[in-house]
């Protein structure tokens, strides 16, 4: 997330991390670009929130942990960017 937001400020407003959008995306229907919007995604200082660690340079044992830290996050999140593109 600080990568993207230090290449591409203007993208602030639509980058968050994963934990983010599941504690905060919540299930009102509604377009995605919306639901994101009404976040304030902009304000929030990424250095304060949880996210997954880049196994990059770990050994075997930090890329399973996280392979298995993303596995349980993907469920929830298409559940919640499935309810976007349903909702139009």
């Amino acid at each position: 997330v600080r990568y993207v937001r230090n290449r591409h400020p203007q993208a602030a407003a639509r980058t968050a991390t994963i934990y983010r959008i599941l504690e905060q995306l919540g299930t009102d229907a509604g377009p995605l670009r919306a639901r994101l919007s009404g976040l304030g995604l902009e304000t929030v200082d990424v250095d304060a929130d949880r996210e997954v660690v880049d196994p990059a340079g770990h050994e075997d044992d930090v890329y399973e942990a996280v392979a298995h830290e993303l596995w349980g996050l993907a469920l929830p999140l298409h559940e919640l960017l499935d309810l976007s593109s349903s909702a139009g």
